[in-house]
């Protein structure tokens, strides 16, 4: 659980540099931009894809020199409409995005698995 902790706390850095809202799914960061310009999100989603896989890499060479296994990461980008917000009881509210366009770019991620 540590590894996997780390995994996250590193990955959703480069979403929190970029002041991003993002939500723990699963496992997954999910991230979601808010800017009006879609040209604009497409560029700091890419960017921030590319930070994380940097990170990653810097995260598996340190695994690898203390003969740990290594992992991968697959990342899904899709542009379309969300429902954002804090969502939840009282004792337990959470920040989430939801819609099609977040189920579409799971789908994305996981069409290209064997790639």
């Amino acid at each position: 659980m540590e590894r996997v902790r780390d995994r996250l706390k590193r990955a959703t850095a480069a979403l929190e540099a970029a002041g991003i809202e993002y939500a723990v799914i699963g496992g997954n960061a999910v991230a979601a931009w808010s800017d009006q310009e879609v040209r604009r999100d497409a560029v700091n989603a890419v960017a921030c894809a590319l930070a994380m896989r940097r990170t990653l890499a810097e995260l598996n060479r340190t695994w690898a020199a203390g003969q740990l296994p290594q992992i991968g990461m697959r990342i899904g980008i899709f542009t379309g409409p969300v429902v954002s917000g804090s969502l939840g009881r009282r004792e337990r509210v959470a920040y989430t995005v939801i819609g099609d366009t977040i189920d579409e770019s799971t789908v994305g991620r996981g069409t290209n698995a064997s790639i």
